[in-house]
């Protein structure tokens, strides 16, 4: 029987995370469900891991290849993807046992070409914070599929965060038909920071039905080894280069560029903020060269800041006058504060 989801995991260097992930795919309630595991040329022993998966699960297949990122890795994992949809999963996040049963369900009734839920942020400490983009299930059709696109791209000023929906692919399951129709792959992100956001620029172009579940199936785990949260002093170089394909690209989302913006300044932000722990020469200059950036002032001074919540409007206005001592001091009171969504 053909599997109704076919569930990526890209894996890396997770052997302490991986079979955490791993039992909740396997304890799914979802019985056609093929699991894909991708060794991304893994240096600890998952590799050996991944192969007693194998060896001890019918519905699981292992891939073993050069390093090449995570874009890539999921490239490998749709290659080979029997499943009416297809699911990613980081290995090291965990899902609900019930996460593609109830999504499945939601596809089928509505013949969805995406159907996405709701995830939780969960501390090394095991506290679970739900993150809801939506209050309410839906259902959209033609062009209003758009609409979810447009709030990955970010969120009106008055909004309270940077984006509305989070742009995750471990958020949903997608119909891998539509995938391989129009040939839709990650970019490495060695290329592109924000792999997930331009795989759904192209997937969302091609959509004619979307529906969303308000419920908190994924489960997004903080590991500060990740590549997320490794601070590069060149990040904000590629942050730009995000932000200018973008403004190429997005010209038939109508209100999208405002969106655009938004979220360039909020990951500009955090560009800084990290810039700011630390005293080396290194992060000083990476510092200034932010706040001197054309594209960065450029867009900072042409956003209308007159709606957003206040510290975000500050935030702006510092960096308009390219104040370093007002940014740093801002960013301290920030955290004293114990305001982490700014920080």
């Amino acid at each position: 029987m053909k599997p109704g989801i076919s569930v990526i995991v890209p894996i890396y260097n997770v052997e302490h995370y991986l079979k955490r992930c791993m039992t909740s795919l396997i304890n799914q309630t979802l019985n056609n469900i093929e699991i894909i595991m991708v060794d991304d040329g893994s240096p600890d022993s998952c590799p050996q891991m991944c192969d007693e998966y194998e060896k001890n699960y019918s519905n699981i297949k292992v891939i073993h290849k050069a390093n090449a990122g995570l874009g890539m890795a999921r490239n490998s994992g749709i290659e080979i993807a029997t499943g009416e949809y297809i699911a990613f999963v980081d290995s090291d996040d965990y899902v609900d046992c019930a996460m593609y049963e109830e999504l499945l369900k939601v596809a089928k009734k509505n013949n969805a070409d995406y159907v996405g839920c709701d995830f939780a942020f969960c501390s090394e400490s095991g506290k679970e914070t739900m993150v809801n983009a939506y209050k309410k299930e839906f259902v959209y059709y033609g062009s209003e599929t758009k609409k979810v696109f447009v709030d990955m791209l970010g969120a009106p000023a008055e909004y309270h965060s940077d984006v509305v929906n989070q742009m995750s692919a471990c958020k949903g399951i997608y119909r891998k038909s539509l995938i391989v129709d129009c040939n839709i792959r990650f970019p490495s992100e060695k290329r592109l920071i924000a792999e997930d956001l331009i795989f759904h620029l192209d997937f969302f172009e091609n959509t004619k039905c979307v529906c969303y579940i308000p419920k908190a199936f994924y489960f997004y785990c903080i590991n500060w080894q990740s590549v997320t949260h490794t601070y590069a002093t060149d990040r904000y170089l590629r942050e730009i280069a995000l932000y200018e394909y973008l403004c190429g690209t997005i010209s038939e989302y109508p209100g999208s560029m405002n969106r655009v913006q938004r979220t360039f300044l909020g990951r500009i932000r955090v560009c800084l903020k990290d810039s700011f722990k630390s005293k080396s020469a290194e992060a000083c200059n990476t510092r200034m060269a932010i706040i001197n950036n054309e594209v960065v002032q450029n867009v900072a001074k042409e956003y209308d800041i007159s709606n957003m919540y206040f510290p975000y409007r500050l935030f702006i206005i510092f960096l308009r006058r390219k104040n370093k001592f007002a940014l740093r001091l801002f960013f301290g009171l920030l955290s004293l504060k114990g305001i982490r969504s700014l920080v």
